[in-house]
């Protein structure tokens, strides 16, 4: 399975594990501006993609430098560049991607970023938004997750419903119920096992994961 990391230009917090993850990406791409967190994060972009409106001009000579190929689109376009860039990798093949610096202070990038994962073009990839120590990603219809015990789980429907939601390994268990878009039944759940599992029957389920003393 081929995975990738993109680096947005939100606001960035490493998860706490990111020195154990930075290794394990096959291509790594910045998203526009997200160019500007590459030093921060000691890496070096494969790929750099977007209208390059929010490339800072006093990095802009090391990026062209650089060995990253730059892929450039019209300011004046329908899709953000995230959107691209996921749409790039699905392109060569990629079939889980890490996203940092996708979330932050611009709610409406932040809200419509995460929406990106529900487009059923990109249902072939793997989609999972790292924010410090918080894990957004979409639950596939089945899902076996061995989240560390105390860990906070919430699963919030992204849709009119999300029918049968069932799970186990959780402190208040869903027994085939429905969540309806707005509801907050599946908000702040707690792992108590070392292995949990998730099913549901339809619809769109996100699930966020943050640790237990996290406020």
């Amino acid at each position: 399975m081929l995975k990738a990391l993109i680096v947005a230009n939100g606001e960035l917090e490493l998860p706490p594990q990111w020195e154990s993850m930075r290794d394990e990406f096959d291509l790594i791409l910045a998203a526009d501006g997200g160019s500007r967190h590459l030093s921060a994060l000691g890496l070096n972009a494969d790929l750099i993609v977007g209208d390059m409106d929010s490339v800072a001009a006093e990095d802009r000579p090391d990026l062209e430098n650089s060995a990253a190929k730059w892929i450039q689109y019209p300011t004046e376009k329908d899709q953000t560049d995230l959107e691209l860039a996921l749409f790039e990798l699905q392109g060569r093949g990629v079939q889980e991607v890490t996203v940092l610096a996708g979330l932050g202070r611009r709610w409406d990038h932040s809200l419509a970023n995460i929406l990106l994962a529900t487009l059923p073009e990109l249902e072939s990839v793997q989609i999972a938004f790292w924010q410090g120590s918080q894990r957004l990603f979409l639950l596939q219809k089945e899902e076996i997750l061995d989240e560390i015990i105390g860990s906070r789980m919430s699963l919030i429907p992204l849709g009119a419903e999300v029918q049968a939601v069932q799970t186990s390994g959780l402190e208040f268990e869903l027994k085939r119920e429905t969540l309806s878009l707005g509801s907050s039944r599946g908000i702040s759940n707690v792992v108590i096992n070392e292995e949990q599992k998730i099913t549901h029957s339809a619809g769109l389920l996100l699930c966020i994961l943050s640790p237990g003393d996290f406020n």
